[in-house]
């Protein structure tokens, strides 16, 4: 595996949960027969956490764990852990293909994490701005928190599970975050709107359609 492939093959998505599992892919097509483990460190905690794991658990009292550390620059932010039975030691192409695997990872797990982050803030801004347009207009204050109420009391009663619940009440407490398109002087008219105006208010679902694209269900929930 040169340099080039492995890092093409696992920066082909910024998904942290897939990122993670291609280099489970990638590490158990290098070392056959093992079982493997990423483990990442905390940024809040400090902790080191296991965000991913492959193969079978190997039962036998002669192992050999080789451990990777995952860096970017200086900086460890965690580990590749491989386990094999210890007859089976690791060869010198095994290692190199390792190595070239560990930097190449440690760059894409970064970059999926600082995206992570990036759409996270992205959403939580959202939110704000949704409580705040409402919070313009008395019609309209509390409107989403009873549409996203109601919502989730229709996924629970048909039993859908956490995460969708979860993905189904926030995405109800968007759903007319594209008023912020919508000129005040038409979004707070105290008079009845005009065929125009109608039109123009009509059209916010195409702007709140344009500013949740670049958000993912996962981010959502």
């Amino acid at each position: 595996m040169t340099r080039r492939l492995a890092g093409q093959a696992i920066t082909s998505s910024l998904d942290l949960q897939e990122t993670l599992d291609t280099i489970m892919e990638m590490s158990a097509e290098i070392v056959a027969g093992s079982s493997s483990a990423i483990k990442l460190i905390d940024r809040e905690t400090q902790e080191m956490r296991v965000m991913a794991r492959a193969g079978k658990v190997i039962e036998t009292a002669s192992l050999l764990t080789f451990d990777l550390p995952l860096k970017v620059g200086a900086r460890t932010i965690g580990v590749l852990e491989l386990v094999r039975e210890a007859n089976k030691q690791l060869g010198d192409a095994e290692r190199k293909m390792l190595e070239t695997l560990g930097s190449q990872a440690a760059i894409a797990i970064e970059n999926a994490r600082l995206f992570e982050n990036a759409q996270r803030i992205y959403y939580e801004t959202l939110k704000s701005l949704a409580k705040a347009l409402e919070a313009r207009d008395d019609y309209t204050r509390g409107h989403s928190e009873r549409v996203a109420a109601l919502s989730l009391a229709i996924a629970e009663d048909l039993d859908l599970d956490e995460d969708t619940r979860h993905l189904v009440y926030n995405s109800a407490l968007l759903h007319d975050i594209g008023k912020i398109g919508v000129r005040d002087a038409i979004l707070l008219k105290p008079r009845p709107l005009s065929d125009d105006e109608k039109k123009v208010i009509r059209h916010h679902p195409s702007y709140g359609n344009a500013i949740l694209r670049p958000l993912s269900a996962s981010d959502i929930r």
